[in-house]
């Protein structure tokens, strides 16, 4: 008799390695996770764990993004991503895996597991101003320095402490390149040179934000600048004032309204008197801005020659010897001649043939070269004697000269004629004579005649310098990726000036490249260095440039000036290359007796990109991705045995590894076969045998067979059978079916004539396991010999494990 202690569900299961903590990348297809295992200390079916989901966070259906799937008779299960997450919806999951037992009443126990969700590049960066109207920004022109205008930049992608990894460019500017300026970086919008209101009077800038370090999402955002005028250009007094009056002028009598000629929409000028006493006991100035030339009382002289002065500073300037107008932070002066005349006849004058000459002349033109000349003549072609010519005006006779006979005007000093300085000179020219006119009274009378002009020289800009690159890095660099003529992207804005142009007109070209490349992989658009082309760290991690910087020249006779530079661009690594499996077999053999841990093979994954990081997976390859727990594989990709091995319950596995970097999943399929060995002993059918047996039966009559099974395969599962105790010496065994026959006549001892063998059963390994089991013979007489032999099974008796022991009833 056997007694079988019955289980009772006493234990609950126990997850392993929990709490846990995983990462799994947004809006990524991954189909393994992790895998969970537990043990129940129950058996049967109290020991079967079935495992399942439950979200820590109230109201949240954890099973619409994840399930767990139950191997191994619930000793395993795989927790799969059923759909890709968004970071930006949510961040982090939190529930439960639960492991419960098949027991009555069920016992589980929970595992908290957090999933965090990693973040990938899929949201363009959002771009905003600092100026206070986010768009909009006022800047005074001829100001070499903007006030302060940044872009700034936030990214979905990134957590609100973490600060966004863009860069900035102008794409486009409404009044053309070379005008503005963006720091990549801090997105600081600033200026290559001052702003000139009379030549625009605003300028949209779309700038550009690009994410992930300038290789990622681009956004766009409009900048308008309003550029404000301000009082850049000196007033000018295009002529001389020339009044007369018949008869002399009393106090309070406007004499002249004073104008001038002032670009400038702010420029408000004021006018005031040279620096004469004598004229200011004559005249007055009276108005808003002085304009206005008043008799202060009766004027007595015939006539009155003297100065006036327009500028816009209500406190005046001092007229200094270096040129017609003086720059004080925006104010200016200049000088009007004015020229009154009182008499019952209009007074003979010096006739200049122009009222204003005009003239330009190269700067810096030497000495002695001729600039314009000017003629004055009596109006009345009477005779007089020889004109003389000089220059009114004494603060530019540093720069200029006139030759007193012939009215020609020379350059005097050429170091003052820079148009980098100033870019117009304006004179006054005064012509004086001696004419003898007839007098009916006196006879022959002497009179002096003169004569004003303006001479206006403009200064013509000579390309005389060479251009120049501002800053001083050599090296720059640009991560590696696809770019196009329709996709490019800017590596660098390269900043030149040249103090003779705008740095709009300088050209900026790349003279050599080392590697080459056909087509070329970078390009200049305006002052922009862009990629244009495929950009592979793997093949070329660096590039040397020679660019130039070349001027422009408005005459064809002038020299065209460059400047070179070289540049080393770095080409930054980016995830661009899978991990790849080297000398991969296609099968791997392993003994099913290995222990847990049993490293089946290493096979890691090589990556071109830098500092690349790779993890592992495996997973089943011909069950649409299903995961195995009977292997694992390790960050250094040592496949690795996790469950301990059957042969006779599987004897192969088809498996998919993998490596992921965190953007790419390369596959390799690897066939493991399972080895063979001696690990199972033959079992009979049966516990113990019987059989009836006449005392009369022939030898060798076969009347009772018994059967071992051995789950082994081959030699291993091959039983063969003896006899090993014959209580009778009688009987003899067939080995390979197992049949039982007398191998001598039989004789009957009494009534109940009882007799057994063992027969032991044995494989074919080495060592060989066996196993015996004994055969009770009952020998009867010729009466029941019409009986065939019977087995007799013996009955079990079933207790509670956790009962007291009694004594069962005897078996009907």
């Amino acid at each position: 008799m056997k007694i079988f202690v019955d289980n009772q569900n006493d234990f609950p299961p126990v997850i392993l390695d929990c709490p846990r903590d995983l990462e799994v990348v947004e809006e990524q297809d991954q189909p393994l996770m992790e895998v969970f295992r537990a043990t129940d200390d129950d058996k049967s079916v109290n020991g079967v764990i079935e495992f399942s989901l439950k979200s820590a966070e109230e109201g949240e259906d954890i099973k619409e993004k994840f399930k767990i799937t139950n191997h191994d008779k619930g000793a395993a299960a795989t927790l799969t991503l059923m759909s890709p997450v968004d970071r930006e919806e949510k961040s982090r999951y939190r529930f439960y895996v639960i492991a419960e037992d098949h027991g009555e009443p069920p016992k589980n126990s929970s595992c908290l597991i957090t999933v965090y969700v990693g973040d990938i590049n899929d949201n363009a960066p959002l771009l905003t101003s600092s100026s206070p109207d986010n768009v909009f920004v006022q800047i005074e022109e001829m100001m070499s320095m903007m006030a302060e205008i940044k872009v700034n930049a936030v990214d979905p992608d990134k957590d609100s402490q973490d600060e966004a990894d863009v860069r900035f460019a102008i794409a486009s500017c409404s009044c053309g390149q070379g005008i503005f300026k963006i720091d990549e970086v801090s997105g600081e919008i600033s200026l290559y040179q001052p702003l000139d209101y009379e030549k625009m009077k605003e300028c949209v800038l779309n700038v550009s934000g690009t994410d992930d370090g300038g290789r990622g999402l681009t956004s766009y955002i409009e900048v308008k600048v309003i550029v404000m005028d301000r009082n850049d250009n000196a007033p000018v007094f295009t002529q001389v004032i020339q009044k007369h009056f018949t008869t002399a002028p009393s106090a309070g009598d406007l004499i002249a309204t004073l104008a001038v000629l002032d670009p400038d929409e702010q420029g408000t000028n004021e006018f005031s008197f040279e620096d004469d006493s004598a004229v200011q006991e004559d005249f007055n100035l009276e108005g808003e801005f002085k304009q206005k030339l008043m008799a202060k009382r009766t004027l007595t002289e015939s006539s009155y020659l003297f100065l006036v002065k327009a500028t816009n500073n209500p406190q005046g300037l001092t007229a200094t010897d270096v040129s017609s107008c003086v720059i004080v932070w925006g104010n200016y002066l200049t000088r009007g001649l004015v020229d009154i005349t009182i008499g019952v006849a209009e007074p003979e004058r010096l006739v200049f043939s122009e009222p204003s000459y005009s003239a330009s002349i190269e700067e810096s033109s030497p000495a002695d070269t001729f600039i314009v000349q000017v003629v004055a003549e009596r109006a009345d072609d009477a005779p007089a004697s020889p004109v003389v010519y000089a220059l009114f005006s004494p603060t530019v006779e540093a720069a200029l000269k006139i030759d007193s006979s012939s009215g020609k005007i020379y350059v005097n000093n050429s170091e003052l004629l820079d148009y980098e300085e100033v870019e117009q000179i304006t004179v006054h020219v005064q012509a004086s004579a001696v004419a003898v006119n007839e007098s009916t009274t006196t006879g022959e009378e002497e009179v002096n005649l003169v004569g004003f002009a303006t001479v206006v020289v403009d200064l013509v800009n000579l390309n005389d310098n060479e251009p120049y690159f501002t800053s001083d890095y050599n090296q720059i660099s640009i991560h590696e990726g696809s770019y196009s003529q329709q996709n490019p992207v800017v590596v660098q804005d390269i900043q030149v000036e040249d103090a003779d142009q705008r740095s709009d007109s300088l050209a900026l070209s790349i003279v050599s490249m080392e590697p080459a490349s056909d087509p070329p992989v970078f390009q200049f658009r305006h002052h922009l260095l862009t990629a244009v082309g495929e950009l592979d760290r793997e093949k070329v991690p660096a590039y040397v440039l020679t660019v130039r910087v070349t001027d422009s020249a408005a005459e064809k006779s002038q020299n065209i000036h460059s400047t070179d530079k070289e540049l080393t661009i770095t080409v930054l690594d980016v995830n661009d290359n899978p991990a790849t499996f080297d000398n991969f077999p296609s099968t791997k053999s392993v003994l099913e007796d290995e222990k847990v841990g049993y490293v089946i093979g290493t096979y890691p994954a090589k990556d071109a990109d830098v500092d690349a990081t790779i993890t592992y997976g495996v997973t089943y390859a011909r069950k649409d991705g299903e995961t195995t727990s009977a292997f694992i594989m390790d960050n250094d990709g040592n496949l690795i045995l996790n469950n301990e091995l059957d042969y006779e319950q599987r004897s192969q596995y088809v498996l998919k590894l993998k490596a992921f970097d965190g953007l790419f999943t390369n596959e390799r399929e690897l066939t493991v076969n399972v080895l063979d060995i001696n690990d199972n002993s033959p079992k009979f059918e049966q516990d113990m045998y019987e059989a009836k047996i006449d005392s009369g039966i022939p030898v060798g009559t076969r009347f009772v067979q018994v059967h071992a099974s051995d789950k082994d395969s081959g030699l291993f599962g091959k039983v063969t059978y003896s006899i090993i105790a014959d209580e009778s010496n009688a009987f003899k065994i067939n080995s390979t079916s197992g049949e039982i026959y007398p191998s001598s006549s039989l004789q009957k001892t009494n009534e109940n004539s009882m007799t057994f063998v063992t027969v032991k059963a044995k494989d074919g390994g080495d060592p060989a396991l066996e196993a015996t089991v004994r055969v009770n013979i009952k020998i009867i007489d010729n009466r029941q010999a019409d009986e065939s032999p019977i087995i007799l099974p013996i009955d079990p008796v079933f207790v509670d494990e956790d009962k007291a022991l009694s004594t069962p009833k005897s078996p009907e």
